[in-house]
């Protein structure tokens, strides 16, 4: 339930498994996908637009994927809430860039 561009919505999900455990061991699975999915894939799609990407290359797409998320990691891992502001502070800045790189090496 909520609201979108001032519409309200509903979601719902049906799960199938073949397994028999009760409702709570399938909650917990499920809360961490979606964790994942909003600490990481949600961050590579908005802030990174990863996916209007266009490259038809499955390695190249792949590489640049593995790359979005070690900067995505990189950032994390010294202190930046905001990746929106991490962008814009390293974007085009090469030598800062690598400095930030030597700094998290030498941890």
């Amino acid at each position: 339930f909520g609201v979108r561009n001032k519409v309200d919505y509903k979601e719902s999900a049906i799960y199938i498994s073949n397994m028999s455990q009760k409702a709570e061991f399938y909650s917990q699975g499920i809360r961490l996908h979606w964790g994942i999915e909003n600490r990481l894939h949600r961050v590579k799609d908005v802030q990174q637009n990863e996916d209007n990407n266009k490259v038809k290359e499955n390695k190249i797409a792949t590489n640049t994927s593995i790359l979005q998320t070690q900067i995505i990691n990189l950032f994390r891992m010294n202190g930046y809430k905001s990746l929106k502001y991490a962008n814009e502070r390293f974007a085009n800045k090469v030598i800062p860039s690598f400095e930030l790189i030597y700094k998290t090496l030498r941890i």
